[in-house]
């Protein structure tokens, strides 16, 4: 797993100088009574450094969000 999240503070006094953010995540789905490894997808999302700086920081605090329906959309697709 990688992360990498603009502070809010650094988004409102640097905006886009400050960077992107970006999470990156390996997703290990396991099968409880066998122990297979049933899939392992790997899931990633940025938020650009342009992006960031023009919401002021709400792309970076979305992430999280846009990774938990990412995730979500991958079980009800997938199983």
């Amino acid at each position: 797993m990688r992360l990498r999240i603009v502070s809010g503070g650094a988004r409102f006094w640097a905006g886009a100088l400050a960077g992107g953010s970006y999470i990156d995540i390996d997703l290990r789905l396991i099968d409880g009574s066998t122990n297979n490894v049933i899939a392992k997808p790997r899931i990633t999302k940025n938020a650009g450094a342009m992006t960031g700086g023009w919401s002021i920081g709400q792309s970076d605090k979305n992430l999280h969000d846009y990774i938990a329906h990412i995730v979500h959309e991958y079980f009800s697709t997938n199983y």
